[in-house]
């Protein structure tokens, strides 16, 4: 068996590099991406390199000193069947059976015959073991392992498919072989996949704040733990003067534990009924606060009329409006991303990942939320109203949140850090 490593400007390129040095019969076992040409380091390009090998064949048999006995006895059978379509064994078993009838009873010929036969089932025998050995190369076990880790951790398909595929492109056969180095891997791609929203950029004050999401995701509280924070100086940095609004008038629990945390905290808070008052109490809060934040009441994605009120009331607080959607994560994958499509006209800047502490797996948030290119803002656990139970995202965080991964922190951290600054 000849083994090869060949380079190209892409996959197809080396393909057809491996055609013509190696024939049909070659096999590519792994393919990767790398840097070509260049000077000193500079000015390189991308390429692609593949590794693989070439199965030997087992010798063929010396039939010319047989070729004319062969023919000679063949003229008695002036029409010879043809052979019908079929597979490649029967095809052979039917040139033997054809041979043996043009070589009537001659003993050499019956000796030569079989070892024909033999011959052919041992190639047959090489050829399936090969194929073994090439769907074991491309489904490495440590590539199962991977795969177990990530369905144990609740990412999606789809996800679950592009991490293994770009596994199989960037390591190594040598680094495939190390499951440490392969968990570390993966643990970087998942983390620099998702999407940091920065909330302690500069705005224009006052600010308009807009928590929407579906029921029992714990807006109302994380309502409340922002005001904490916002007041507090531990959202961004600096402290704020906070105003609370709620515009969920079913559930008259809600409204009522909202405006506890509002004479706790010693914070204005307001229920309009309509747009009208609405329109009232933001142009009062904007005019005494640096910082407005909106409960909204929540609803089924399903919803549609519901959905289009909510709507028509945060159009009341104008474009400069910021408006987060709250997901919580033990939401199944399906319903997190049904939530993201039916919430989409509402142009949520961010999501704010509520109840993270209620679940082990959160590879379904981060998947549905790295398939639609949506950041997240904040994290949240707990029931508490304490502002230390609301931080703003960030990876190394979401990271630890990892299920059954050998997880190097310091490296992770570090590694992080470089590609949030090669970034920007």
């Amino acid at each position: 068996m000849t083994t090869f490593t060949i380079q190209g400007e892409d996959i197809d390129d080396c393909k057809q590099k491996v055609r013509e040095k190696h024939g049909e019969r070659a096999q590519i076992l792994q393919e990767k991406t790398i840097r070509l040409g260049g000077f000193l380091g500079m000015f390189t390009r991308e390429g692609c390199e593949v590794t693989g090998y070439v199965p030997d064949l087992p010798p063929k048999p010396d039939m010319s000193k047989y070729a004319s006995s062969i023919f000679k006895n063949a003229q008695t059978n002036r029409n010879p069947p043809l052979l019908a379509a079929g597979s490649h064994a029967e095809n052979i078993s039917k040139v033997l059976q054809e041979a043996a009838i043009a070589t009537g009873a001659d003993p050499k010929m019956q000796e030569l015959l079989i070892q024909v036969k033999n011959l052919t089932e041992a190639t047959k025998n090489i050829s399936e073991k090969l194929d073994e050995k090439t769907a074991a190369s491309a489904e490495h076990e440590n590539i199962e392992r991977l795969r177990d880790l990530l369905e144990q951790n609740d990412f999606d398909k789809s996800y679950r498919k592009e991490i293994i595929g770009r596994v199989r492109k960037e390591l190594t056969l040598e680094e495939l072989d190390d499951f440490d180095e392969v968990q570390q891997r993966v643990l970087k791609m998942i983390a620099m996949d998702i999407k940091i929203y920065d909330t302690s950029k500069p705005v224009r004050l006052p600010r308009i704040i807009v928590l929407a999401g579906p029921t029992g995701v714990g807006k109302t509280t994380t309502i409340a733990k922002l005001a904490a924070g916002f007041k507090f100086g531990e959202a961004d940095g600096r402290q704020y003067t906070v105003g609370l609004i709620t515009l969920d008038n079913y559930r008259i629990a809600a409204t009522e534990q909202l405006e506890q945390y509002s004479n706790i905290l010693k914070l204005p808070f307001a229920k309009p009924i309509d747009e009208d008052e609405l329109k009232r109490e933001l142009t009062l809060l904007m005019d005494t606060t640096d910082i407005i934040l909106i409960d909204t009441a929540g609803k089924s994605p399903r919803d549609a009329v519901a959905l289009g009120e909510t709507k028509k009331l945060l159009d009341v607080c104008g474009s400069r409006t910021e408006v987060y959607l709250a997901l919580a994560a033990p939401t199944k994958t399906a319903d997190i991303t049904e939530i993201m499509r039916q919430f989409e006209p509402f142009a949520y800047r961010a999501v704010i990942i509520t109840k993270l502490d209620e679940t082990r797996q959160i590879g379904n948030v981060l998947s549905a939320l790295i398939d639609n290119g949506k950041p997240v803002a904040w994290i949240t656990n707990g029931q508490e109203s304490t502002h230390e139970k609301i931080k703003k995202a960030d990876r190394m965080q979401l990271m630890l949140h990892m299920d059954g991964f050998d997880m190097n922190r310091d490296r992770l951290q570090k590694e992080i850090e470089i590609g949030e600054i090669a970034n920007g």
